[in-house]
């Protein structure tokens, strides 16, 4: 007596027959686009990991203040200040009570404009 595991494999090799020459022709096509549509799929999927590790985070080197001595009378009091990229401005008190505006470029350090504040009648 045979298993019936064995008789049932046996079935199976019976029943597989040929296909069609037609069907056959279908098959191979559509294996043929489902690998066409794979390579599409995987080369894309590569593009964007190749893209985003090439695009990554990236560190940025601080850069190096900018430092500049900025000539100021003896005596002076700074009273307000304000920078720009371009620009450096102190509000400055001198020693004989009146006021002056200076504008210093702020990466040589070099006075590009002193303002003298006076009362306007």
């Amino acid at each position: 007596m045979k298993p019936a595991i064995a008789e049932a494999d046996a079935d199976d090799k019976l029943d597989e027959k040929p296909l069609d020459p037609a069907v056959e022709r279908v098959r191979r096509k559509l294996i043929r686009f489902a690998v066409i549509n794979l390579v599409i799929l995987f080369g894309a999927l590569a593009i964007v990991v190749v893209a985003l590790f090439l695009r990554g985070p990236r560190s940025k080197v601080p850069a190096a203040p900018a430092t500049a001595q900025l000539s100021v009378p003896v005596g002076a009091q700074v009273i307000s200040h304000s920078a720009t990229p371009d620009a450096l401005s102190l509000l400055v008190s001198m020693p004989d009570n009146s006021r002056q505006l200076l504008v210093f470029d702020p990466v040589t350090g070099n006075l590009r404009t002193r303002y003298t504040l006076v009362a306007a009648p």
